[in-house]
């Protein structure tokens, strides 16, 4: 009986404890599966123009916003997010280089980072480079709101 209410009480404490947040969010790579899915869910793409690994501000937007808990509660209910990378210390397939390099001519991209929100169909509906993204989550997800996503849940 002492066993049984061992293993009972270890699985409703593993389920307990693995919140949300605490789960990585899921970027994707590519352009096309990430409007895919946007159509099929019904969602806006928000998009990360980043140098991840020599980029000081990309590094902090990273740390202050994007990983922040309301920003991933909010984006894995509400956005297809798909991450462009321009990595240069880590290896990038030319592929890869290449289609990341046509989306941020495609889309004016000024420098890093730069965050660019499309609808399903690939149609831009806003854009925040460097200087303009809020780096608080509070402040970046009310910002969201002007575009007419879906609330924010406290």
């Amino acid at each position: 009986m002492k066993r049984i209410l061992l293993v009972v009480m270890l699985i409703f404490g593993m389920t307990v404890g693995i919140r949300a947040e605490d789960l990585p969010l899921n970027w994707l790579s590519s352009y096309a599966d990430a409007l895919t899915q946007a159509k099929k869910e019904g969602k806006a793409v928000l998009m990360e123009f980043s140098g991840s690994d020599w980029n000081l501000q990309s590094q902090f937007l990273d740390k202050s916003l994007l990983s922040s808990v309301p920003f991933k509660n909010y984006a894995s209910k509400n956005l297809v997010l798909l991450k462009v990378d321009f990595p240069r210390n880590q290896a990038q397939s030319p592929d890869q280089k290449e289609i990341n390099d046509k989306l941020a001519k495609d889309f004016g991209v000024p420098g890093f980072p730069t965050i660019v929100l499309v609808d399903p169909q690939g149609r831009k509906i806003a854009e925040w480079d460097s200087v303009e993204i809020p780096c608080d989550p509070k402040a970046f997800l009310e910002a969201l709101q002007k575009f007419k996503l879906p609330p924010v849940n406290p």
